[in-house]
């Protein structure tokens, strides 16, 4: 069992099922696309970026698709996942999926009559948090 399903299994053997899932975390590197190193970059910013939300979220959907409560799972994105930008490609390739991902869930789950389980996509714009030291600020 990986350590996202071990987690998961803690969470609800602690706490239940949950009705919220924040699926809120990120990396980027900055720098072009040929400068990216496969494993330490590409492979890592897309495990953490777009497979770690479906990964987790596998975890717990079904609890919520089974439970009578109203349910929204909240997957954080970016506007680089709407905006080009230079040494942001795998960064917004990551964010992209998560884009297009979330909405697609969202639509399966009103297809298949699980409408009481939401999707929320929040993509805000560059955060000053340090995560961003050396990437532009704009594209040239």
């Amino acid at each position: 069992m990986g350590a996202i399903a071990q987690s998961a299994q803690a969470v609800r053997k602690e706490v239940g099922g949950i009705d919220v899932l924040i699926n809120n975390a990120g990396i980027v590197r900055g720098k072009y696309f040929w400068e990216h190193d496969n494993g330490e970059d590409t492979r890592a910013t897309m495990q953490v970026n777009a497979l770690a939300p479906m990964y987790v979220t596998r975890e717990f959907l079904p609890g919520m698709q089974q439970s009578p409560r109203e349910a929204r799972i909240v997957n954080i994105a970016s506007a680089a996942g709407a905006l080009s930008n230079p040494r942001m490609s795998v960064y917004a390739a990551s964010k992209w999926a998560v884009i297009g991902w979330s909405d697609s869930l969202r639509l399966e789950l009103v297809q298949e009559g699980y409408g009481h389980v939401k999707v929320t996509t929040v993509a805000p714009s560059y955060i000053d948090t340090g995560m961003f030291a050396g990437a532009p600020a704009s594209t040239r």
